[in-house]
């Protein structure tokens, strides 16, 4: 499948992701692929508008394929903090370009804020006349009649000139931003092993995969993936995580999630441009403890075999489905829209 997207340039080391440039594979009897197109330079709205599949959308298969393309339910305030702790972490230096903190009203305590701030003032100037006088007639007056009066408005006139295309955040925000960024770039795995330093972050990769499991067998899937950080030896993606427990609960989290599904369908799809290694990472910021001060919590996990080979199997039996709906939808839903007859759970009441 040919794709008319900008990619990056080959010619350009740092931005190309070229098998020559990756570990040796072993000698096995799948030998590494040609090469194909290669990474692409696109934004993060480009990549989820693309036709592809990617692993958000074969994951609600699992419920129901005609779930497929329902909405995330992902609350604006969620994905919003989960964007800011991804450039706070990935990409600390684009920090002051894209965002920038609202001025404070308390930082600014002499500010004239109200209509009545602003006729008090002219009442104290002995300037007559401005008792009929809407906001922006009354600020017009103070900025003509008292020399060196500051406006609310003004500062937030001279805020919002300066922060154009920035997203305004509170100043906790901001703080919870730094936080997370110095956490996760001080912890001695991320830092020992390169991870977010050493690689490269956000690229976008598309591939025609085929499989060989009974149901798939002989269709190729477009499918996409766009690793949070890709080193020739890692795969690592951030997760920012409600936190506040044993980093056991992130694990059930991540089976609930089918986080290890995201992580199959990347790792096949890497795999067609030359990537031939398996380890697949999850960095977890703890956000309870970036909320509550003190210590902020940074976890690197490493998906064992077992987990990813679990990943693997949820893959293949959600591309099982989606076969099996787009060929016969109405037989499908004959043969799961029926009366279930439930058992006790295995780990029992107690």
């Amino acid at each position: 499948m040919t794709y008319s997207l900008p990619l990056i340039d080959p010619d350009d080391p740092q931005n190309f992701i070229h098998p020559e440039h990756m570990t040796p594979p072993p000698e096995t009897e799948n030998p590494a692929p040609s090469q194909k197109s290669g990474a692409v330079i696109m934004s993060n709205d480009e990549y989820h508008a693309h036709p592809s599949l990617g692993s958000t959308t074969i994951k609600r298969a699992l419920s129901h394929p005609a779930r497929m393309s329902a909405p995330s339910g992902i609350r604006r305030q969620t994905a919003d903090e989960g964007t800011r702790l991804h450039c706070a972490v990935l990409e600390p230096e684009e920090l002051h370009n894209r965002y920038t903190v609202a001025p404070r009203p308390e930082d600014y305590p002499h500010a004239l804020k109200t209509s009545d701030d602003l006729k008090a003032a002219l009442r104290a100037a002995g300037v007559k006349g401005y008792s009929a006088k809407k906001r922006d007639d009354l600020a017009a007056m103070v900025r003509e009649s008292i020399p060196g009066a500051v406006l609310w408005s003004d500062i937030l006139s001279e805020h919002g000139s300066g922060a154009a295309r920035k997203t305004f955040v509170s100043q906790d925000e901001w703080d919870e931003m730094r936080r997370a960024r110095d956490a996760a770039l001080s912890h001695p795995v991320i830092r020992g092993e390169g991870i977010f330093t050493d690689g490269r972050g956000e690229l976008s990769f598309f591939a025609d995969v085929t499989y060989s499991d009974p149901g798939i067998y002989g269709r190729a899937w477009a499918l996409k993936a766009r690793p949070d950080w890709l080193q020739t030896t890692r795969v690592t993606d951030l997760k920012s995580w409600k936190g506040g427990a044993g980093i056991d609960a992130f694990y059930s989290q991540a089976n609930r999630l089918h986080y290890d599904l995201s992580a199959a369908l990347y790792l096949d799809v890497l795999r067609e441009h030359g990537h031939r290694s398996d380890r697949f990472t999850w960095v977890v910021i703890d956000k309870a403890t970036l909320r509550t001060g003190g210590r902020v919590l940074i976890h690197v996990v490493t998906m064992s075999p077992a987990f990813l080979e679990q990943g693997r199997d949820k893959l293949s039996a959600a591309l099982d489905r989606i076969n099996a709906w787009e060929s016969a939808p109405e037989v499908y839903d004959r043969q799961t829209l029926i009366e279930h007859i439930a058992e006790p759970p295995a780990y029992g009441w107690r």
